[in-house]
């Protein structure tokens, strides 16, 4: 019977995000109506080294950098729409050869973009 050993590794992400109310900015409320907010934000992980069976994992040691750009429409009766756009910077890692962390001898690159559409309902209950 064959047996694989397995060590993961620590994983951490620290995320920034800021709400821009348009209707609080005097110059943009002659631009954007006041029911209409933008987000920004970044979320930055890092994954450490991973082993399998005592050999490094090839997608150890990842830093990614995830900068966003929302926008949110309100409503008063029908709740909260948002549009989010991301994409991500691979600043270590994944585009690496597993030995000794040297390069593979060829151009990779990745272009991840990615759209996330949300809702949110109205309530009339409070958590506190």
């Amino acid at each position: 019977a064959s047996r694989t050993t397995f060590k993961s590794s620590d994983s951490y992400d620290l995320t920034l995000t800021s709400l821009f109310a348009s209707s609080k900015i005097p110059s943009m409320q002659k631009i954007v109506p006041k029911n209409i907010n933008f987000s920004f934000g970044t979320t930055i992980s890092y994954i450490g080294s991973m082993y399998w069976d005592g050999y490094k994992s090839p997608i150890s040691d990842q830093l990614v950098v995830r900068p966003s750009f929302g926008v949110l429409l309100n409503t008063d009766s029908y709740g909260t729409f948002n549009v989010n756009f991301n994409t991500s910077y691979y600043f270590k890692g994944i585009f690496q050869d597993s030995n000794d962390n040297e390069p593979i001898g060829f151009e990779q690159r990745a272009d991840e973009y990615s759209i996330f559409i949300n809702y949110r309902i109205p309530m009339n209950t409070y958590l506190w």
